[in-house]
């Protein structure tokens, strides 16, 4: 299994995150692998799993991401990204963590789908679509 983390990137495009490094499934995106990058869009890979936390936290360039299957997002894994408007939450999906979103001022469309459990009351605190919705929060 491949981590990909704790590296600084400052980048100007798009990233795109293979599925594969050192021919390794990446299955994680370590804590802070991404905060503050420049980058305007990112391509999450198949194989991943989980995205930790504050793995892209303050990314204000960051519009789009491309993420096709995912478990959970971590505490703050996109806190701050000012920029992102949309984010469309894959099937399989099954966490998404405190304040996730929290801070993405333009974020006004969210798509979760029905394998979605869990949402943490203050995911998308001070977000439009916080304003626009109510929590869906499984029962413990």
């Amino acid at each position: 299994m491949t981590r990909i983390g704790k590296k600084r990137y400052s980048l100007n495009d798009s990233l795109e995150i293979r599925d594969e490094v050192d021919g390794e499934k990446v299955r994680i995106i370590r804590e802070n692998a991404f905060s503050g990058c420049g980058a305007s869009g990112i391509s999450l890979p198949e194989s991943l799993r989980g995205i930790c936390e504050r793995a892209f936290y303050g990314c204000k360039d960051l519009k789009t991401v491309q993420m096709p299957s995912v478990q959970y997002i971590g505490e703050e894994a996109f806190a701050g990204c000012t920029s992102l408007e949309e984010m469309i939450i894959p099937e399989g999906a099954e966490t998404i963590c405190p304040r996730a979103f929290a801070g993405c001022t333009n974020l006004k469309n969210v798509k979760i789908p029905d394998s979605v459990k869990t949402i943490a009351e203050d995911a998308f605190e001070g977000t439009p679509y916080a304003e626009t919705s109510e929590s869906k929060t499984a029962e413990s």
